[in-house]
């Protein structure tokens, strides 16, 4: 845990990392690759390993990129 001597508006901030990330970063995508594509290829757990998705999928086409969160950690 992080101490910050600088407070935020009189607040002394505690920071801390979240035990457990239920999120992936995928790069390498092509300007061709579709959001649901993304959606099905991640929670096919027999193609990819994924699961159930969590809220929605951060798709940044024009960088080929993607934040993927799922229900579950493992």
């Amino acid at each position: 845990m992080l101490r910050t001597a600088k407070p935020l508006e009189g607040a002394v901030l505690k920071i801390s990392n979240p035990p457990v990330c239920n999120s992936i970063l995928a790069t390498g995508l092509t300007k061709n690759t579709t959001t649901e594509a993304i959606e099905m290829y991640f929670e096919n757990e027999l193609r990819s390993g994924g699961g159930k998705i969590y809220g929605d999928i951060i798709h940044q086409k024009a960088k080929g990129k993607a934040v993927v969160s799922f229900c579950d950690p493992q």
